[in-house]
């Protein structure tokens, strides 16, 4: 059973209104929104920031759990699990710039903007999850695929090379044959951004 399934079990049972008041809520609408908030999400609304002038989300998971008698060990437990998955899904992830050395003519400014996310690979989860060394022999076939279908990038010309960015301070330099042809700490691009203001 989940956290929220016994929170929601637990809560039917003792009664919303008597809850409600012994963590100070004085309306019961507004305990009922946030234990709704709380058990509807799958990160027990971790992922958001929530203040509701008793207690942030975590402070409300917990002084909830305890007054319902749901074991410390648990709720903690859970409550750790998902601060780690939320950490772990905020991390930046590995991705490719596309190189076309693009120099601008006359390409109207919106346009690049438009097209500039066709410069960025994803890449596939599974080659995440394997070591860099494996994931450099892995991207070096799916470079080859890739650059056989798509040479050229649409306005943005032929494809030079293919920089990996590993992390901030790790970036491998591929050519369009798949070969690793260099790594450095850091490596610039320029971007194309267009705004509403």
């Amino acid at each position: 059973m989940t956290l929220q399934a016994l929170i929601k079990e637990k809560i039917s049972e003792k009664g919303c209104e008597q809850i409600a008041k012994q963590l100070g809520y004085s309306v019961t609408k507004k305990f009922e929104k946030r234990v709704t908030e709380v058990t509807e999400s799958p990160y027990l609304a971790l992922d958001k920031s929530g203040y509701d002038f008793h207690y942030s989300t975590a402070q409300f998971i917990r002084k909830l759990a305890e007054t319902l008698g749901i074991p410390e060990l648990f709720y903690n437990k859970v409550i750790e699990d998902i601060d780690a998955q939320l950490e772990l899904n905020s991390q930046k992830k590995p991705y490719f710039f596309l190189e076309t050395n693009f120099k601008r003519k006359n390409q109207p400014i919106f346009m690049l903007g438009a097209l500039q996310s066709r410069r960025h690979l994803k890449i596939d989860e599974e080659i995440l999850k394997l070591s860099l060394n494996d994931q450099l022999s892995r991207l070096s076939d799916f470079i080859k695929a890739h650059n056989h279908q798509h040479p050229v990038l649409e306005l943005w010309g032929k494809i030079e090379s293919y920089v990996y960015f590993y992390d901030e301070e790790t970036i491998f330099i591929f050519s369009t044959t798949g070969e690793l042809v260099g790594s450095q700490s850091q490596y610039f691009y320029s971007r194309a951004v267009v705004s509403i203001q």
